[in-house]
């Protein structure tokens, strides 16, 4: 829309929202993208947006640009956007799945966790979980010591970590470390947020709350997640490789009545190295681990910014994917040994 004023036109875009097809047969706002269901790991080397609806590393909410910087603070992005894919086959051979990309053509993933009896999801819990927790290890020590020494100082997150479902919600979903022992969430009892890496941002979704738009026919699968990197200095001393590397831990959940064959899951990326006109990809079968880099000696800044004669190279690789089928006679790691 344009709007004039003072003889000047002004170019005004109206801020993106994600929407939901709700179950009662009509389009609504489930919410605006935010500084809650939208933050960035950036505890390293690298800022990473992430979303709380699978998708991640662009700005979501903003300008329609990559947020994958690196360095962080350089303007250079080595990716434009990412997302969790899944499929599989049902007991009638039906592909059911979730693959979103842009989100220009609609959406597949809604934040909250699934009724474990009915594997469904209503607006309202949607909402109460259209968030991501950021916790970082100095978090985690500042609130240890202010315990041991007689009082509670907690970040906002961590007070509201979400430990526990309610009504038919799992009752184990955030892990945490429970000092008492009483498998109860609650840091006023010294308990605290349990976290891979030096900074953990974590977020459930499912691909449920509506019919999909964007890709298959819904699983009925709730995905607990946690984006996490290292930082620290005495973790990465010897370990560079880690102040530039993010990771991405998915637990996968069935809640629907439906058994699955044949599933797939990966990580999707549109990676764009800087400028994207002049990326390669490529695959090494042997390690198991795809990559990009630049196709020529220099990369241009035209439109975004390029990393000029210096640049880097990125992969992807998934380090633990799910556990095979016993004795299945296959090399599933491709190892070169039978598993």
């Amino acid at each position: 829309m344009l709007i004039s004023q003072g003889g000047l036109t002004l170019a005004y875009v109206s801020p993106k929202m994600y929407y939901k097809l709700d179950p009662l047969a009509y389009t609504s706002l489930l919410g605006t993208v935010n500084s809650n269901n939208f933050k960035t790991l950036d505890i390293n080397n690298v800022r990473a947006g992430i979303a709380n609806r699978s998708d991640m590393h662009w700005d979501i909410g903003g300008g329609g640009n990559a947020m994958y910087e690196v360095p962080k603070g350089s303007g250079i992005n080595s990716s434009f956007a990412s997302a969790l894919w899944i499929g599989g086959l049902d007991a009638g051979g039906q592909l059911h799945g979730g693959a979103q990309t842009y989100r220009q053509g609609g959406v597949d993933f809604w934040p909250g966790p699934l009724d474990t009896i009915t594997g469904t999801i209503d607006t309202a819990t949607a909402g109460n979980y259209d968030k991501i927790w950021k916790v970082s290890y100095t978090d985690i020590n500042n609130f240890i010591t202010a315990y041991n020494s007689g009082s509670i100082v907690a970040t906002e997150d961590m007070m509201t970590w979400p430990a526990h479902g309610t009504n038919n919600n799992s009752r184990n979903l955030a892990p945490f470390v429970d000092n008492n022992g009483d498998g109860m969430y609650n840091p006023n009892d010294g308990d605290y947020p349990k976290i891979k890496g030096d900074q953990a941002l974590y977020f459930i979704y499912n691909d449920k709350l509506a019919a999909h738009s964007t890709s298959f026919t819904p699983m009925g699968v709730e995905v607990q997640a946690m984006a996490y990197a290292y930082g620290c200095p005495a973790v990465v001393n010897g370990h560079n490789e880690l102040t530039y590397t993010t990771f991405y831990d998915y637990k996968i959940i069935n809640r629907s009545s439906s058994s699955y064959h044949d599933v797939y899951a990966t990580m999707w990326t549109d990676a764009d190295l800087g400028h994207y006109s002049d990326d390669y990809i490529g695959c090494d079968v042997a390690d198991n681990y795809g990559y990009i880099y630049n196709g020529d000696s220099y990369d241009e800044t035209v439109g975004v910014n390029g990393y000029g004669a210096y640049m880097p190279a990125q992969g992807f690789n998934v380090v633990k994917g799910s556990l095979a089928n016993a004795a299945d006679g296959i090399d599933n790691n491709n190892h070169g040994v039978i598993d």
